[in-house]
């Protein structure tokens, strides 16, 4: 056994030096690993800045120089071209004034005549319209004015005349408004209910004046006149010529008091009624005409 054993160490068996030997052949057979291949990529070129040539340069110099100035320079002559126009436009006179309205006391004529004098010497576009207007504004009869330019050389007016309402005091006449106006001649005013009173007044006593009417018309009454003195006393007269007394404080309940003893106990009678004293906290006091003759 020792022989056999120490034979082992030896060497080898053929079949194992075979299978190392393939072992060996086989690890020839492989290739050895190529080496890789790095790709490098070619450097940059530094960038050449190209410099404009200097006809270029002195090109886009004289644009941006050049442009502003053309600009300036249109406007500048649009606006010379204008003022000239205008100066021109200015400078014509006013050929032509007409006046619109409906008008009956108002004379045309004698309006455009009123106008002339305030057009010696200016032009179209220079004439003073508010000078025209306030000279207008003077005339009694007269209550608004419009004027327009109508080109090239004329000038339209149109005026509002006033409408008379009701006769005021002895020489004037009173408009919706209750505004004060007295013209010359009065016309023919016979129609027109009298007011009076002091001209601050006027708008007030108007006022009344419409609030009594409505009232009177329920009855078929009518005024003739109403006013206040300055003492703030108001009086009024009916068509058929009763006074009415009505004093201070609120006159229209003063008026609704009589009209209900009209409807109940006068109306038959009124006819005989001089006036009636209103000027009672609760009632009335009644002036017959018969007395008035008696005293007479």
């Amino acid at each position: 056994m020792g022989l056999f054993g120490g034979g082992k160490k030896q060497g080898a068996s053929p079949m194992r030096r075979s299978r190392a030997g393939q072992k060996q052949l086989r690890r020839s057979a492989v290739p050895p690993a190529q080496p890789v291949e790095k790709r490098v990529a070619p450097a940059r070129k530094p960038k050449v800045e190209r410099k404009p040539l200097p006809w270029r340069q002195w090109t886009a110099s004289l644009g941006r120089w050049l442009m502003p100035t053309l600009a300036v320079s249109l406007v500048l002559g649009l606006l010379l071209a204008g003022w000239k126009m205008l100066d021109y436009v200015g400078s014509v006179p006013v050929s032509r004034v007409a006046v619109t309205g409906n008008l009956k006391h108002l004379d045309r004529q004698l309006l455009v005549a009123r106008v002339q004098p305030l057009l010696a010497g200016e032009g179209f576009m220079t004439v003073d319209l508010e000078a025209i207007r306030a000279a207008l504004l003077e005339l009694p009869w007269v209550a608004d004015v419009s004027i327009q330019r109508l080109w090239p050389d004329q000038l339209m007016i149109a005026v509002s005349e006033q409408e008379a309402i009701a006769r005021w005091g002895k020489d004037g006449l009173l408009n919706r408004r209750g505004e004060v106006f007295r013209p010359q001649p009065l016309g023919d005013i016979s129609k027109l209910p009298a007011l009076f009173g002091p001209d601050g007044m006027s708008a007030d006593v108007v006022a009344r004046y419409a609030e009594m009417r409505a009232l009177l018309a329920e009855q078929n009454l009518a005024l003739a006149s109403l006013g206040s003195d300055e003492r703030g006393s108001w009086s009024a007269i009916l068509q058929n010529g009763v006074v009415l007394r009505l004093g201070t404080g609120d006159v229209l309940k003063k008026m609704r008091r009589f009209l209900r003893i009209y409807r109940d106990e006068l109306r038959e009678q009124l006819d005989k009624v001089a006036y009636i004293d209103l000027r009672y906290g609760n009632g009335l006091a009644v002036g017959w005409k018969q007395d008035n003759l008696e005293r007479g």
